[in-house]
Formats: structure tokens, C-alpha cells, sequence
């Protein structure tokens, strides 16, 4: 088996040379055992995913082994940002989430990140667990894994929708009467990402005047790297 790192809470690789389904398998195999370790498990685990080659199968692959280990899953619906899923597990009170992203990488690259049940980055004493668990895995350990239709049946899967709380935490946690009686014209780009329809449909409902650019699935980010895209809009 590939030795598996993680990195900044998760781990990285490129798609079918590293990153594969029967490698995901087996990190989704670590941290339900970590869960389980932890005591974690009886909360259920949230599984979010982006806008990347593959993201929703990875993450199917995903809730398969974790249903698998008897730990409930709760499966974001459609493509979302990272703090979304970190908003679930609060939301849900689970014992953390899985985020199949691979962040700023390549396009070529794929990943899953771990959330705490915290809702915060993996420190690395969590991290170094999990690897722990990877260790097992590859020394003999099993994977196990359950069908999503027999997982619904047995109350392990369900499908969540977190868009609207999300928003609506969003719209807690910022200034509204800023916008109140002024005239604001804002150009959003999401860069392709899971980012879409959320800061241009707030700030339309605040009163701005939005046009919305690179507002659709691009696994190739428009021919270059999100790394670039995160560079441009620093400067």
C-alpha cells in the first residue's frame, strides 16, 4: 500500500497515480477508526466535497466505509466550500467531517482533509492518529465497507442539505446596515469553485449590484492552477 501522509489536517495526491478509490477507501478505513477510538463514532461523521474531478464519487466512496464501521454519515448534497462542512458538524453535533478537497492544489490533484468535531484544522496529535490508523491498515487491517442503499435502511446515510443555515450564520456574523442606502457594485468570482451562488446571492440581497464571473464546475479551473487564481487575488 502507498505510504499516505497527511499534510495541513489531510492528505494530497494526484488523481489515479496516488489518489485512487482503493487508496480513498483506506483513508476513510483510518478515520473511522480513529473515530471509534475516540468515542466519536455515535455522533456520525459528515462528509463534504468541492468542485474537483470525481469529488461526489470520492466522497460516496467515503460514506461507504464509514457506514461500513457503523457510524452514521451525513453527505452534503451538492458541491461546498470547506467552512460549510465544518458548519455541519456543529450544525449536527457530529464528531467531525470529511472534505474531499485538494485545496490550492493542481487540478490534477484530489484529497481529503478531516474536521474535527471541534470544526476547526487537524492538529497534528489528531493527524498523527489517524496515520497510526493507516499503519494498521497496511499491515493487515480490514477495510469494510456497506452499500449507501442498506446504509439508508439501517439509518447510517443520510443526504443533507446546509446551504440556507449556512447563509443564514453567515448573515449573523456580519454588518448588514453597512450596505443600508448605498449604491455598491461588486464583481464576485468564485475561480470555478465550490464557492458558487453563495457571496453573490448574499450581497444581492443585500442591495448590491453583482455580476458573477466563472460561476460554473470547471475541473480544469479555466486552464490554470488554484494556486494561480488565490495568487491574482492577493495582489
Amino acid at each position: 500500500m502507498l505510504q499516505i501522509k497527511f499534510g495541513t489536517d489531510g492528505w494530497r495526491a494526484e488523481i489515479a497515480r496516488d489518489f485512487t478509490f482503493a487508496n480513498c477507501r483506506v483513508v476513510a478505513q483510518a478515520i473511522a477508526s480513529y473515530m471509534n477510538s475516540q468515542n466519536l463514532n455515535k455522533r456520525g461523521l459528515v462528509i463534504g466535497y468541492d468542485n474537483r474531478f470525481l469529488s461526489e464519487d470520492f466522497a460516496a466512496e467515503c460514506a461507504r466505509v464509514v457506514a461500513g464501521n457503523g457510524i452514521k454519515v451525513y453527505l452534503l448534497k451538492k458541491a461546498s466550500p470547506t467552512p460549510q462542512t465544518a458548519y455541519a458538524v456543529r450544525n449536527k453535533d457530529a464528531g467531525g467531517a470529511v472534505m474531499i478537497t485538494a485545496s490550492h492544489n493542481p487540478p490534477q490533484y484530489q484529497g481529503i482533509k478531516f474536521i474535527p468535531q471541534y470544526a476547526g484544522p487537524a492538529l497534528p496529535e489528531v493527524t498523527d492518529l489517524i496515520e497510526e490508523e493507516l499503519q494498521r491498515i497496511a499491515d493487515g487491517g480490514k477495510v469494510y465497507e456497506l452499500d449507501l442503499n442498506e446504509a439508508s435502511r439501517l439509518g447510517l446515510f443520510e443526504v443533507i442539505e446546509m446551504e440556507n443555515e449556512y447563509s443564514a450564520q453567515l448573515m449573523r456574523v456580519i454588518m448588514p446596515d453597512f450596505f443600508k442606502g448605498k449604491k455598491i457594485k461588486v464583481v464576485v468570482d468564485p475561480m470555478f469553485g465550490a464557492g458558487i451562488g453563495f457571496l453573490d446571492r448574499i450581497l444581492s440581497g443585500l442591495g448590491c449590484e453583482v455580476r458573477t464571473i466563472n460561476n460554473y464546475r470547471d475541473c480544469l479551473f479555466g486552464g490554470s492552477s488554484p494556486n494561480r487564481w488565490m495568487l491574482n487575488c492577493q495582489r
